[in-house]
Parts: C-alpha cells; sequence; structure tokens
C-alpha cells in the first residue's frame, strides 16, 4: 500500500505519490488507462501497481511527470482538456493507494519484454531530450507488461517501438543497446553458474585469432579466459541457457527481418563466455 495525494485547482490535478524503495526515473511507468483513470507500475519493485481514480477527464498529452529522487516522490500534473474544475481554490485530498490484482500480470512478464518495454521508454526519453528527473509520460507503457487481454495491444505496441528503435540504431551505427536486458535477480544467478564453471577449470586463456598461418597464437598480452558452450553444455546451466534463448530470439525473430546486414543470418555459433579476472586482463 502507498499513500497518494491529489491537489486540485481550476486548471489542473497534481498528483503526488511516494515510491516505496530505491528506483531510478527509468524504472517507473506511468499511463493513463482511460481519461479518468491514472496507472503507476514499478516492475522493478516486483511489480508494484498503483491505479488512482482522478476527480477530472484528460489525456494523455495532458500529463507531465516529474520524480524527485532523493524524497522518492512522483508528481503527475495532468491539465483538464475537457472541462474546468468546479473547484475555485486549491484543495487538497488524502488517499490511500492500493496495489491492483493486476500488479501479478507483471510478474508472467518475460525477460525480453521487460526489457523491451525498458529501451523503448529511453529511446523515447532520449528522443525528446528528457533529464534523468522528468519522465515523459507518453512514453510510459506500464500495463504494457500485462498479459491480460485488455492490454494486449498496448504490450505489442511498447515490443514494436523497442525493436523498431533497436533495429535503427543497428542499422545507423552498426551496433545497439538494450539496457536491462537481464533483471538484477537473473544477473547473480547467471554469475554462479559462471564462477562454477571457472572453479572446474573449464575456461581457457584467450588466443589470438588466425593470420596468414590460419592457427590460433596464444597472446601472452591477453589475460581473458574464454570457454565455448555448444547446445549440450548449454542444457545443463538454466539460466545461460534461457539467455541464450532469449538474444536469440531477440535477434532471430524480431531484428533478421528488419536489419539489412541481419537478413541472411541462420544461426550462431556456440555461446562465447569471457571472463576478466583482473590484472591488467584484455
Amino acid at each position: 500500500m502507498s499513500n497518494y495525494r491529489v491537489i486540485k485547482t481550476p486548471q489542473d490535478v497534481t498528483v503526488v505519490i511516494d515510491i516505496p524503495g530505491a528506483v531510478a526515473a527509468s524504472d517507473i511507468c506511468v499511463e493513463l488507462l482511460d481519461s479518468n483513470t491514472l496507472s503507476i507500475a514499478v516492475p522493478s519493485l516486483g511489480g508494484y501497481l498503483l491505479t488512482i481514480p482522478l476527480p477530472l477527464s484528460t489525456s494523455q498529452d495532458g500529463c507531465t511527470v516529474r520524480f524527485k529522487k532523493k524524497s522518492r516522490q512522483l508528481s503527475v500534473k495532468l491539465v483538464d482538456v475537457e472541462q474546468t474544475l468546479a473547484a475555485s481554490g486549491a484543495e487538497t485530498t488524502e488517499y490511500a493507494g492500493e496495489k491492483s490484482r493486476e500488479a501479478q500480470g507483471l510478474s508472467d512478464c518475460s525477460t525480453t519484454e521487460r526489457s523491451a518495454i525498458a529501451t523503448a521508454e529511453q529511446s523515447y526519453a532520449a528522443a525528446q531530450a528528457v533529464c534523468d528527473t522528468s519522465v515523459a509520460a507518453s512514453a510510459f507503457t506500464s500495463v504494457a507488461a500485462l498479459t491480460d487481454a485488455k492490454y494486449g495491444a498496448r504490450k505489442s505496441s511498447a515490443r514494436s517501438q523497442a525493436v523498431k528503435s533497436l533495429a535503427a540504431a543497428l542499422e545507423k551505427r552498426g551496433w545497439a543497446v538494450c539496457d536491462d536486458f537481464v533483471q538484477p535477480s537473473r544477473v547473480i544467478e547467471i554469475r554462479e553458474e559462471l564462477e562454477r564453471l571457472q572453479r572446474a577449470g573449464l575456461y581457457d586463456t584467450g588466443r589470438v585469432g588466425p593470420s596468414g598461418t590460419g592457427r590460433h597464437e596464444m597472446a601472452t598480452l591477453r589475460g581473458d579466459k574464454v570457454l565455448w558452450l555448444d547446445a549440450a553444455g548449454l542444457a545443463a546451466h538454466p539460466n545461460l541457457r534461457v539467455l541464450a534463448q532469449e538474444m536469440d530470439e531477440l535477434i532471430e525473430k524480431e531484428l533478421c527481418g528488419r536489419v539489412a546486414r541481419l537478413q541472411h543470418l541462420e544461426g550462431r555459433t556456440d555461446a562465447m563466455l569471457t571472463n576478466y579476472p583482473g590484472n591488467g586482463a584484455r
């Protein structure tokens, strides 16, 4: 449960929400479910979702969202686009917000979908030159991650926007960044699997690729440790296997048809795992 305040003036309404836990502005998802209902979601906090009824009718264009990281306060200013509020002066009303049961749907969203939505949000923010303490409300489709059929169209739209952003970056620069592709809890699990492989002594010293001699040469200047895993090797490590599958799905099913250099891609080689143990390793 989280408290929020609704501050009304004749021209607009400002909703101030106390966000539990330490989060970044990009973690907060704000959306109008309809002209009179505001949705706040923070997927990184386990699918926390707050639905707030509004005392006015507005639209996405009438929203201005700001987040103060230190105080963890989110303020959403909404301009009445259809009518003027009857109140003649400023009025503040206290409410106790509750988690919606729809929050459970966020936990069913795949890692690929969550990361795609996060990338779409960041791409929009960058395009609009929004600073890290200001979030463009129209960029956030929090309920897009829900599996409920009511939000299926929003989920599809957010994913499509994210893939288009990645494809455009690949066409322009030859590389792209997909932030938060792996969730923090999964990172820990993947790291544990990598450490077990390292303790088993399965890594080998990095080598320089074939030169004119056609042979791999051991390079003294390299200190990285490399391990190649085929399908059987990945099958023995569930978190690494899922990570590889999600990367394959994003590239083969989503990007190959949009990026010219990937259109003839048939697959990938074995998965390469690299460990940089420090001491100048490169």
